[in-house]
This record gives structure tokens, C-alpha cells and sequence, in this order.
């Protein structure tokens, strides 16, 4: 398949992000965001999901039913991130309503789904959790880090269990 939807004009895709039901991907040119279904190994043709600038990372969950957004506000002063929710079944967003935070991801524990996200004040950074629900996400609890040290980059590694980009000094680890 040709996912260079509009190749002939030199497109940039950029984040992509894979799950069992699919691809999604953006064209940081026109900012759509597609998403390629996986149907029994065959993948379809890329379908527009929504069209949004200055995302900074997708992430697909494992089953591929949520979207994790992360994005900047600029209509701000200063930039700021935030996260949003794609429900890819309703085909509609889930608010975190906060700003500040930033490499979202979906995990699945037990049954839910939850928005792991990071959020940085000063020089200390925590990794937040959030129960996803119909319409909106819960907070459950913050980890954080020793201050200077950095967590990123959050994925669900199965069974209740995630991995991170973890840097402490000059080392960098998962």
C-alpha cells in the first residue's frame, strides 16, 4: 500500500504509532492525523481521523481503542503541553483539562485504561496516572523522581507493567 497519500507535494509523516487494529501517523504539513486498519494482515487505505497542529507525539493503545494526543498550546504566552484522548471506537475526544502535561500514553491494567502522562515543575518530574472513563479521566496517583532526574516516553509492556525513558545524570536508561 501507498501511504503517501499526497507524496507528489513532498509531505513530512512523522509519529507513528501501531497497535493490532492498525497504524496511525500525521502529515505535519496539513496536520491530518490517519489512521491504516489492520484487517486479518491486510492494511487498508489511510482514513483522516482529525486534523490538528502542533501534536508532539501519538500513541495508539495496545488494543488500538485509544489515542493518546500530546500537543502544545500556543495561543498561550508561552507554550505549554497537554494531553488529549482520541476514542478511535466513537470517534470523539476525552479532555484531561489540564495543562502541563506531556508524553501521553494508554495502558491497560485489570480491565481500564489509563492515561499515563508526565508533568514537570521546576527541575522534578512525575509520571501521572489517570483512569479513562466514557467522558472524562479520573486521577489516580503521581510518581515522582528524584529532582534533576527524568522520566519519558511511558509504554504499556502487558500486564499491569510499564517501561520508561529514564535519565539520572548523564545516564540514560529504561
Amino acid at each position: 500500500s501507498d501511504f503517501s497519500i499526497q507524496n507528489k507535494r513532498g509531505s513530512v509523516y512523522e509519529m507513528l504509532s501501531g497497535s493490532a487494529s492498525g497504524l496511525v501517523y500525521q502529515d505535519t504539513q496539513s496536520g491530518n492525523v490517519y489512521f491504516v486498519a489492520n484487517k486479518n494482515g491486510n492494511l487498508s487505505k489511510p482514513k483522516v481521523l482529525f486534523n490538528m497542529s502542533a501534536v508532539s507525539s501519538l500513541k495508539l493503545s495496545q488494543d488500538g481503542r485509544y489515542l493518546a494526543v500530546s500537543y502544545y498550546v500556543v495561543n498561550a504566552a508561552a507554550y505549554k503541553t497537554s494531553v488529549r484522548i482520541f476514542d478511535m471506537e466513537k470517534s470523539s475526544w476525552i479532555e484531561l483539562g489540564k495543562n502541563g502535561y506531556r508524553d501521553g500514553s494508554i495502558v491497560m491494567n485489570d480491565g481500564s485504561y489509563y492515561l499515563l502522562a508526565v508533568r514537570t515543575q521546576g527541575q522534578c518530574s512525575f509520571l501521572s496516572s489517570f483512569r479513562i472513563g466514557e467522558k472524562s479521566v479520573e486521577f489516580v496517583r503521581e510518581l515522582s523522581v528524584p529532582r534533576g532526574d527524568m522520566i519519558m516516553s511511558a509504554v504499556d509492556a502487558g500486564q499491569g507493567k510499564i517501561a520508561t525513558i529514564y535519565k539520572n545524570g548523564l545516564t540514560w536508561s529504561i
